[in-house]
C-alpha cells in the first residue's frame, strides 16, 4: 500500500515539474495560463499577428519565448540566481528533460559537438546548450535546415 502511494506521489511530482515548462508550438494564451502574468506585463495585449516576446519567471528559471503569429517558435530557459563565474549550470538531465518537452511529435538527434546540441529528426527544430546559464530550442521555417537560423528573423 505504501509503495503504491509513493509511486503515485512520484508520478504526480514528475508530471507537475514537466507541465511547468513552455513548449514549442504553444500559443500565447496557453503560456499565460501555464505561467500567469509575464515579467513585463505585456500579456494578453501581445500582438495577434507578427512577432511577440514574453518572459516568465518560474522558480529559479526565466523562460523567454519568441512568438510568431501567437505560436511559440523559440524558447530560451535561463537559470536565475547563479553565482558569478559559474559554468554549465544546467545538468545534462535538465537539458534532456527540456528537449523532451519540445519534441512536438518528433525525436531529437544529438549532434557531434563539444556542446550539447540537437537537431529534431523532422528537421523542423534545433536545441543548443553551449554552457553557461541558458538552453535554447528553436523552430525552423519550412525549407530551412536545422543547421541554420530562421531566415530573416534573427532567431
Amino acid at each position: 500500500m505504501k509503495t503504491t502511494i509513493y509511486l503515485l506521489l512520484a508520478f504526480a511530482l514528475t508530471f507537475a515539474a514537466t507541465s511547468a515548462q513552455a513548449r514549442l508550438g504553444e500559443t500565447i494564451e496557453q503560456c499565460l495560463v501555464r505561467y500567469g502574468k509575464d515579467v513585463d506585463n505585456v500579456g494578453i495585449k501581445a500582438p495577434k499577428k507578427g512577432y511577440a516576446l514574453l518572459s516568465f519567471d518560474k522558480k529559479d528559471i526565466r523562460v523567454t519565448i519568441s512568438f510568431w503569429d501567437e505560436v511559440a517558435v523559440a524558447i530560451t530557459y535561463y537559470k536565475l540566481n547563479v553565482p558569478p563565474g559559474s559554468e554549465n549550470v544546467f545538468s545534462e538531465k535538465e537539458i534532456l528533460d527540456l528537449a523532451e518537452l519540445n519534441k512536438e511529435n518528433s525525436t531529437w538527434v544529438r549532434t557531434k559537438s563539444s556542446f550539447i546540441s540537437f537537431n529534431r529528426a523532422d528537421g523542423k527544430a534545433r536545441g543548443d546548450y553551449t554552457g553557461g546559464h541558458s538552453v535554447t530550442f528553436k523552430r525552423m521555417q519550412d525549407g530551412t535546415s536545422a543547421q541554420g537560423d530562421v531566415k530573416g528573423s534573427g532567431l
